[in-house]
């Protein structure tokens, strides 16, 4: 695609590699027995079944896109996704994850699946079916004012790896809150060594 393409909400298949440089508009239900390289702008609604890997260095946004790609992701451009996006790593072997990356729901449905670099931001669900997922420390549930990331039921999955998880608090004013760990194993110390102020208690930060 070297100019402007809309597949005005057709189904398709396309055999062999796409190779985008200007506008792609899908609105349709595509199925790609290839790869995707794009460095221009592809605009996304409905739903993208790819064989082979992803790479974009232009723009991808989508008004409402499932993806499933069975190879790897290569993100050196904009991912804008639309809250309810599932983009599912599926098929068989393993696949990488690689550039700075926001999604909302990031599913991982094969033997492996490993971030290589860039910062991977889970705005809604992170869902690991099966197979083991290796976050090389790169991978943060957000939590903002319009979003909570969590991750789902591991369904006998493997979570390898540091994993960063947010709980946004908002306060108006001075006043308390009762926190806890999302995660097992957290001890006070824990939390003192990530910042948080402790008081009223034998060995808290304050008396």
């Amino acid at each position: 695609v070297g100019a402007v393409f809309d597949d005005n909400g057709f189904s398709n298949e396309l055999i062999g590699d796409m190779i985008n440089s200007g506008t792609f508009n899908t609105s349709g239900t595509n199925v790609f027995l290839g790869e995707i390289t794009s460095s221009g702008t592809i605009a996304a609604s409905g739903s993208i079944d790819l064989s082979g890997d992803f790479t974009n260095s232009g723009t991808f946004t989508s008004t409402g896109c499932n993806i499933n790609i069975s190879g790897d992701w290569n993100n050196t451009g904009t991912y804008t996704y639309f809250s309810g996006d599932n983009v599912t790593f599926d098929g068989a072997g393993t696949s990488t994850i690689t550039g700075a990356t926001d999604w909302y729901e990031l599913t991982a449905d094969k033997i492996g699946l490993t971030v290589t670099s860039g910062a991977q931001n889970i705005h809604g669900i992170l869902d690991l079916d099966q197979g083991t997922f290796t976050s090389g420390g790169l991978v943060t549930l957000i939590s903002d004012a319009t979003s909570t990331g969590q991750m789902d039921n591991t369904d006998g999955a493997t979570f390898s790896g540091d994993l960063t998880v947010q709980r946004r608090i908002a306060k108006t004013g001075q006043s308390w809150s009762s926190i806890t760990s999302p995660v097992e194993g957290t001890t006070l110390a824990t939390w003192q060594g990530n910042g948080v102020l402790f008081s009223g208690f034998p060995t808290s930060d304050f008396p």
